[in-house]
């Protein structure tokens, strides 16, 4: 049996209609394909600061079709279509979007799968299966236009430009020659507390001596 599946295109926004299309070919094949199962899962990948990798995969939502008697095919006009709406009708927020970062990736991809021959394609060494990759973006932030009240007058000053020279410039990495914090208020006790200075020619610190 052969198998394939597609997108009407390869990105939606959460809770958006995918329309999916599936061909599949069971005309040289014995057995019938009781139903073709597609589900939507979810993969998001974390990396830790040690480079370990984690991945945590879940189920979002699940469509099961009817399958395909033997030595048939479900092609062109008899493909199978139908709608597959991205959002998990148990939990809202389980569908964020696609995202790629250096410490955590979530991707989300339908799986399809062919049950063939009753319960044996439980045990049989090949099921036909693919996975289609999809993106899920972030819808546009609708801003909200805010109206003024009625009785909104403000105010409009005229406006005012200010100008300051720059008459000393002062390297805060490497001072030079003697210098002392400004002294603030009237504090006799400040006034009077020595401030170390920086002897630029000896470049030691010492404290000034009464």
């Amino acid at each position: 049996s052969e198998l394939q599946a597609n997108f009407e295109k390869n990105a939606y926004m959460p809770g958006e209609k995918a329309c999916v299309i599936c061909e599949v070919d069971n005309s040289k094949s014995k057995e019938p394909i009781h139903s073709v199962v597609f589900v939507l899962k979810k993969e998001v990948t974390m990396w830790s600061n040690k480079n370990k990798k984690k991945k945590i995969d879940s189920e979002v939502c699940r469509v099961v079709q009817n399958g395909v008697a033997p030595h048939s095919a479900a092609t062109g006009d008899r493909r199978i279509q139908f709608e597959l709406r991205l959002e998990n009708p148990y939990n809202e927020s389980d569908v964020q979007p696609s995202s790629h970062g250096n410490i955590v990736n979530c991707d989300y991809f339908l799986e399809v799968t062919a049950k063939v021959g009753g319960l044996a394609w439980v045990t049989c060494s090949y099921v036909p299966r693919v996975q289609v990759p999809i993106t899920i973006y972030t819808p546009d932030t609708q801003i909200p236009s805010i109206q003024a009240p009625a009785d909104w007058n403000p105010t409009q000053f005229e406006p005012v430009n200010l100008y300051v020279e720059n008459t000393q410039v002062f390297d805060s990495q490497r001072p030079t020659g003697n210098f002392a914090p400004p002294l603030i208020g009237t504090n006799p006790e400040m006034e009077s507390r020595n401030y170390p200075s920086f002897d630029s020619d000896n470049e030691r610190l010492h404290k000034k001596q009464d």
